[in-house]
């Protein structure tokens, strides 16, 4: 009987664990409020394996700037990486924690812009 209680309880918080992190894991949707904008230098765009296009900034940083599934919405890195590589890239993203992010070092992007040109807006 003591087993089967605590494996219930031990179910039960794990259960409300993973709803806390699935809560705080989500990126909210972007106001003025909560929306941060920075301008980089991109040294390369590229596509990692969850097909998000990642933009890596020249001037070095842990910092991770992604649009998420970006290959998905129909958007080509290549063809962004010939388009901003050695530019300046202005980028916004949703100022959040997540806790699958403990150390704060990747950004989901909201909109992307180089110049004159609109590249992604969510």
């Amino acid at each position: 009987m003591k087993i089967l209680a605590f494996s219930a309880i031990g179910f039960t918080l794990l259960f409300i664990l993973g709803l806390f992190f699935i809560g705080f894991s989500i990126v909210p949707d972007p106001t003025e409020e909560n929306t941060k904008t920075v301008v980089v230098g991109v040294s390369e765009v590229r596509l990692n394996s969850s097909k998000d296009i990642q933009f890596i900034s020249e001037w070095g940083g842990d910092t991770v700037y992604y649009i998420n599934r970006g290959e998905e919405l129909g958007f080509n890195a290549q063809e962004i990486n010939n388009f901003v590589t050695g530019k300046e890239v202005s980028l916004s993203y949703v100022d959040h924690r997540s806790p699958l992010d403990w150390n704060n070092q990747t950004r989901h992007l909201v909109r992307v812009s180089c110049g004159d040109s609109l590249i992604f807006a969510q």
